[in-house]
């Protein structure tokens, strides 16, 4: 074999897939509202899907979010999930507060896991701190 050959069947065997991997597509799309218990939305923040090493989120818009749609969709498999919430206390105090429960804001302590096996339509709800 020509060592032009064997240099681009090398390329194909070990670049393509690589390359193939970092556009792949998921295709599942997982959309959310996020309330707090008494119904009202979380009106911002982001709900965060961890599993192993991957980890896929979504913005929070008045109690609505979408997971996945920045990053091509979420795969099948169970997820813990994290809802990160903050607002400015106030116009002339930058300081940041959360506005969900502590524990909410960690997928190891939120106690919410979710299966995802293709579309999915979803319910979060969290507490207020």
């Amino acid at each position: 074999m020509k060592r032009i050959d064997l240099a681009i069947l090398c390329a194909a065997v070990f670049v393509l897939p690589l390359v193939v991997g970092c556009w792949s597509n998921y295709e599942n799309t997982v959309t959310a509202t996020v309330t707090y218990e008494d119904g009202a939305p979380v009106p911002t923040g982001t709900v965060s899907f961890t599993k192993n090493n991957f980890e896929t989120f979504g913005k929070i818009e008045n109690g609505r979010v979408n997971i996945g749609n920045m990053d091509g969709g979420v795969p099948d498999g169970t997820y813990k999930i994290a809802v990160r919430a903050f607002v400015q206390k106030s116009e002339t105090d930058f300081t940041l507060e959360s506005i969900v429960a502590r524990k909410f804001e960690d997928p190891e302590t939120s106690g919410i896991v979710i299966e995802v096996q293709g579309n999915k339509s979803i319910e979060i709800v969290v507490a207020r701190p």
